[in-house]
This record gives structure tokens, sequence and C-alpha cells, in this order.
């Protein structure tokens, strides 16, 4: 059976279909890439080709199949929800107790049916949203309103209120900054941290993780120095914020908790003078900063043709 934890670290176990009463309906199926959408849970099958569902308002009981007099006539996968015949890779929840199910070729909308009902639950349909889908459930974020993720090929988003009203498809978000990033992706992870969301993708200059400012919409920078991320955290508590994550080798770091700071670089193309026997080369530089959120000493040094 499913075992439980509560925030103090104690745990207890879940009942299972054998255990399955009606006097006793706690059961949590095996499965995978757990989401709470409104007052439902759901799971992925271990084989990640259908979609579980609880009771509503009822996260511990699973639904069951039920014969004439009420008891159990079936387990959870008698009453799973199948999209597609790739595996599943991420649940990410939507309006109205509704969820997008996402494999690696495409997204579907998962919703439920208000007009349909069986053992006192709304039936859910499903029809594909766009032909994309997310590398895995590790790899979505909230942009202000729109939904990011990481696809195969780049980072693309959508906003769930027009998606529904379909006013409009999902949205290139990485399209600025695709030249910088490898195909396919995999082993990604992606985070909301302070004003912004950070992306753990394979990029041209290796394994980095790319930053997208929430406020101003851009992409502002590609760290180099994570290393391969395999899942962030972030931890709120007493009014503070951490980040943390693990990398491949199942070690875990804190994320900005360092007081030196690592060397940013800027690196400009190339410049030809007009006469090819004259040497052109860059000796000044005019900084701007904007939207300072802090005092911070700034240093720069210019490096051409790999001297100083």
């Amino acid at each position: 059976p499913a075992v439980l934890i509560n925030a103090s670290g104690f745990y207890t176990t879940a009942g299972s279909y054998a255990t399955w009463s009606q006097n006793d309906p706690t059961y949590i199926p095996v499965g995978t890439i757990p989401c709470v959408s409104g007052q439902k849970f759901f799971l992925a099958s271990q084989d990640k080709k259908a979609i579980y569902q609880s009771v509503s308002g009822r996260c511990t009981d699973f639904m069951v199949n039920r014969d004439s007099n009420g008891d159990k006539g079936g387990a959870a996968n008698t009453m799973q929800i199948a999209v597609d015949f790739n595996d599943i890779t991420a649940l990410i929840p939507t309006q109205d107790s509704g969820i997008m199910a996402c494999t690696l070729y495409a997204t579907y909308f998962v919703f439920p049916d208000t007009n349909a009902k069986l053992f006192g639950e709304y039936r859910y349909r499903s029809e594909m949203a766009f032909p994309v889908g997310c590398v895995n459930h590790k790899s979505v974020v909230d942009l202000v309103g729109d939904t990011a993720f990481i696809t195969q090929s780049g980072i693309q988003s959508f906003n769930v209120a027009s998606q529904l009203k379909r006013e409009s498809n999902n949205f290139p978000l990485g399209a600025k900054i695709q030249r910088y990033l490898a195909n396919p992706q995999f082993d990604t992870a992606a985070v909301n941290f302070d004003d912004y969301a950070l992306f753990s993708m394979n990029t041209t200059f290796g394994r980095a993780v790319v930053i997208y400012d929430t406020i101003r919409e851009q992409f502002v920078s590609i760290d180099t120095g994570f290393g391969t991320v395999k899942k962030f955290a972030v931890y709120r508590a007493g009014g503070s914020v951490r980040l943390f994550f693990s990398n491949t080798d199942d070690q875990l770091f804190e994320a900005y908790a360092a007081e030196e700071y690592a060397i940013l670089r800027i690196l400009l193309g190339d410049y030809s003078a007009q006469d090819a026997s004259a040497m052109h080369a860059v000796d000044k530089l005019y900084a701007s900063f904007t939207n300072i959120r802090g005092e911070v000493p700034v240093e720069v040094s210019i490096y051409s043709d790999n001297r100083l």
C-alpha cells in the first residue's frame, strides 16, 4: 500500500484495494506523478499509460468500480482515464478540477463532463490541446497567469483560461533563446523562486540553468554554475525562502547561499574594421544597471583576444 507522510515526518500506510470496504474506503493505488486539482487527487498508473482519480474531497479514497450493493467490483484501473498510447510525462492542474496530461509529443485537456455522472462523480473526457508535450513533471512553472514547461525542443507556455475558451494555443516562450538550446532536451527540471523561473536544460554551453524574469517577462541569464540539476525544491518557513537542488550524483546543494559571487561574462561578437590592415578592438565599456535589488560592488574588466 501507499505510504502517507505528515509534516512532522511520521508516516502511516494507506489502504489497498484488498482492504477497501464501504465502512473504510481508504485506498490509494500504486502510481506516479501525483497531482491535486480542485477537490480531486490524480495519479498516473505505474506504466504511465492511464490516470487514476480519487473521490471528490477525499484524496485518500480512490474511485473503484461498484456493484449493485455498493461493494467493490473493480480496482482503480477499472475507472482509469486514458489519453494517449505514449507514456504520460506530466499532470498539470487546471480550473474546474481539470488537468493537462502531457506526453513527450502532445498535451491533452482532461475535464469533467457535468452532464454525465458515474457512482456520484462526474465522468472525465479528454481532447488534444496542442501537439507538444512536457519532458517530465518536474519541468513546469507558473508565469503570472501562464504556465510554462520544458519540451524536447525548448520552452513553451500557455494560458489555461484562454485555452479553455479556445482563444489561444501554446506559445513558444523560448523562441528568443532557441539558438542556445540543445535538441532534444532530457532530464530537465524547473522551479519558481523569488520573481524568477529557473529552467535546468541542455544548452550549447553545456548543462545550465536558464533564468526568466517573470516581472520583466524576459530571459535574463544562462547560469552554468549549477551543473546538472535533477530536481529543485523551495523551502519556505519563518519568513525565509531558500532554494535547494540535487544533481545526478544525488548531492544536495543550496543555491545563492554563498557570500562570494560568480564572475559574470558578457560575450560580444567580433568587430572588423573597414580597412583590412587596421586593428579594431574594444577598449571601453559603458554599463547601465536597472531594477537594482541591493547594494553590490561591481568591477568591470575587458578581455579581448584572450588578453586583459
